[in-house]
């Protein structure tokens, strides 16, 4: 995935809010290699969820694109932009957005299942990250 604001180097200013909308780091330029991990942190306000729903394609950014495998979020549809959060980006968020209903590893099937991929696969995932049960 490459987020790229067209060439501008990033200036040395804090993200902020603005009274006409959420302003996300000016400048903001980089790449995620495949399977990367990274993780978003910063003081409240300053555009973690803004850049994630940027990425996601859930929100439009003013200039700039992101890129995921070449694909430029922006250009995407509804149904496509769902298609590539469930095919190329996983979040896991600080609240755990889960279904309370469900147990965890029904939790991490669920989006295997509507990829088309064995729910049984869910317990290597687990695994991969710590957890067991």
């Amino acid at each position: 995935m490459t987020l790229r604001n067209n060439g501008t180097p990033p200036p040395r200013t804090r993200m902020s809010r603005l009274e006409q909308g959420i302003r996300c780091r000016p400048g903001l330029d980089f790449t995620l290699d495949p399977g990367e991990f990274v993780a978003i942190m910063g003081d409240s306000g300053v555009g973690k969820s803004t850049l994630l729903n940027l990425i996601a394609g859930l929100d439009q950014a003013d200039s700039g694109d992101v890129l995921i495998d070449g694909t430029s979020v922006s250009s995407l549809d509804d149904n496509a932009a769902t298609r590539l959060r469930r095919q190329k980006l996983g979040f896991v968020f600080q609240a755990f957005h889960v279904l309370p209903h469900l147990t965890l590893v029904q939790n991490v099937a669920l989006p295997l299942l509507l990829n088309n991929m064995p729910p049984a696969r869910a317990l290597d995932l687990l695994e991969a990250v710590g957890r067991t049960w």
